[in-house]
């Protein structure tokens, strides 16, 4: 084959390809505009569907689902127009990423509560919200929620969430939303974001365990007080040398014999171990490490 035929076979496949790639280029903005449209018809039909909500559904389910609904057309509209708010970390985009999806999953929701049907039946939420690690405890007959304040479709660095939910129930199926409790501080120890809150009482006060966290990820257990489970006062965070090391996370306490023994979750050389912590006097965290593998045994108070 001569140089001459080589070159034009070249030039004829080096057009095709681009000649295909305008093809995927405009299929690509085609679909994308099919996809802004099915956004802009499916919030319409959500709005004239609030006009004459079916009265098969409660008000607080309906207002949950609606939000929902609509936060996950935010979340696709988002992606398609690449306005999604900008990533802290390079890996918290896993999960809610396909805009086909969520209008899928969105439309089949609105879909169901046209029907008369709460496709989140039995499952709580804020309106557009996600419950994530939370807790439960009685009082009077009561049951008090407590959870982490997430947002449908979004991954947790993207919505810092810098406060607890709080919500009742006599049932545990109708829950009534209050506002929120432990408000961290602009700038402070737990300034980014509080995880896992757990709840014990003692002598008639309420003592919540919970885990506060920096802006550059550091992580510390912190407690707060209330006599209400309304109003609560933080108390400061337990500094913990050996925290430095192995960050603690998600405090989970049981009572034995009058003692209050604090279960944490700590992050040591790329593994999880549930190592115990001891909570004594009011005022007072005790931290006990693993002795089989530290042999130490520290303490301090707020």
């Amino acid at each position: 084959m001569s140089t001459m035929s080589i070159v034009s076979i070249t030039f004829i496949l080096a057009g095709c390809q681009s000649q295909a790639a305008k093809i995927y280029i405009e299929n690509s903005k085609s679909k994308m505009k099919t996809q802004l449209e099915r956004v802009k018809k499916l919030r319409k039909k959500v709005a004239e569907a609030h006009k004459s909500k079916n009265k098969k559904i409660s008000p607080a389910n309906w207002e949950k689902t609606s939000g929902i609904i609509l936060r996950l057309l935010e979340r696709a509209e988002q992606t398609l127009t690449d306005t999604l708010p900008k990533a802290r970390f390079d890996w918290e985009r896993h999960g809610y990423t396909s805009p086909e999806n969520m209008i899928v999953q969105a439309d089949g929701y609105l879909k169901t509560l046209n029907e008369g049907q709460d496709p989140l039946h039995g499952k709580f939420a804020e309106p557009g919200g996600t419950v994530i690690d939370h807790c439960i405890i009685k009082k009077n007959g009561v049951y008090h929620l407590f959870y982490i304040r997430g947002k449908a479709a979004t991954h947790w660095p993207e919505s810092p969430t810098r406060n607890f939910g709080h919500a009742t129930s006599k049932d545990l199926i109708n829950w009534e939303i209050h506002e929120p409790v432990v408000q961290s501080p602009e700038k402070g120890w737990d300034e980014y974001q509080v995880w896992p809150p757990h709840i014990v009482e003692k002598n008639g006060e309420f003592l919540m365990l919970y885990t506060g966290v920096n802006y550059p990820c550091c992580q510390s257990i912190g407690l707060a007080k209330s006599k209400d489970l309304v109003n609560w006062k933080d108390e400061g965070f337990a500094r913990l040398e050996s925290c430095l090391k192995t960050p603690p996370e998600s405090p989970f306490a049981v009572e034995n014999n009058g003692k209050f023994f604090c279960f944490t979750q700590v992050t040591l050389m790329e593994q999880s171990l549930p190592l115990p912590t001891t909570l004594s006097k009011v005022g007072k965290i005790c931290r006990m490490i693993n002795l089989e593998l530290f042999q130490e045994f520290l303490q301090a108070e707020f």
